[in-house]
């Protein structure tokens, strides 16, 4: 959401935002799309705005919310909000970009998990699923004892979820 973003910007500097991976760049981002007429009402004027594309050496864009538009949930690991995840809600959008977590790669901060009370409640069992909407549709129903971990190659996540010592059953999608 914007206004998320303007509300970071009061107290992180554009690159700040850009490296703990709420704003990306890319070309394809407009002079009146993306962040740009945000930080405009800033002052900031388009040359200020453009950043290095990745590790391309000349390649310019522009920046924009990674989580805009998106259902957005906070993710914990350890007790301690780590990251965000935000799921596309609108028709054709592609599968590609349909899930978006905040990046990684440059804090080396992992993603945390959907839901993690669970692990700290009186219950002798978790439901781990894969995915958020998973863990939302099993909680509706009932089974308040789920979390997710947001894809299956997050092994911190569930080398966290092995250290609790309770029985976990898994509930991941078949693909």
């Amino acid at each position: 959401d914007i206004r998320l973003i303007e509300s970071l910007l009061e107290i992180y500097s554009l690159d700040e935002l850009v490296h703990y991976g709420f704003v990306a760049v890319s070309d394809k981002v407009t002079a009146n799309r993306g962040l740009c007429p945000l930080l405009a009402k800033k002052g900031m004027g388009l040359a200020q705005m453009r950043r290095k594309m990745g590790t391309e050496q000349y390649k310019m864009g522009l920046p924009y919310s990674v989580l805009e538009d998106r259902l957005t949930f906070p993710l914990v690991f350890e007790e301690r909000f780590t990251s965000f995840y935000g799921r596309a809600a609108w028709a054709g959008c592609s599968d590609r970009s349909k899930h978006r977590k905040l990046s990684t790669s440059r804090t080396k901060v992992p993603h945390g998990l959907f839901n993690p009370q669970p692990i700290q409640a009186d219950t002798a069992e978790i439901i781990v699923t894969e995915g958020v909407f998973d863990g939302l549709s099993l909680m509706q129903m009932g089974w308040t004892n789920t979390t997710a971990i947001i894809g299956v190659g997050n092994y911190l996540n569930i080398e966290y979820l092995a250290r609790s010592k309770k029985n976990i059953a898994i509930a991941f999608d078949h693909d």
